[in-house]
């Protein structure tokens, strides 16, 4: 992910592919829970927005100071849970 500043709005997006590797929706829920870089909950099991099918995404408003994110990616299905990391940098403005 990009680095970005304190006040803008972070897109964490995430792409759900099958066992195939093709593009599918997970049938119960796809969540994301985000830590802050002192590894607190910014943002804690919210539902992501959906756009076509097996791409979600989710807007952060960031709040917090600078440094690493961590984005935790939840996905729910009958074959059960699979998860993702990822991360994002934050700058402060000069």
């Amino acid at each position: 992910m990009s680095v970005d500043i304190t006040g803008e709005t972070a897109r964490c997006s995430i792409s759900v592919k099958d066992a195939n590797g093709a593009l599918a929706a997970p049938s119960t829920s796809m969540k994301v829970t985000i830590y802050d870089p002192h590894k607190n909950v910014v943002v804690n099991d919210q539902a992501m927005t959906p756009g076509v099918t097996g791409k979600y995404h989710y807007d952060y408003t960031i709040a917090a100071g600078p440094g690493e994110y961590i984005v935790l990616y939840v996905s729910t299905d009958a074959a059960g849970i699979s998860k993702h990391a990822d991360k994002f940098n934050v700058k402060a403005i000069p």
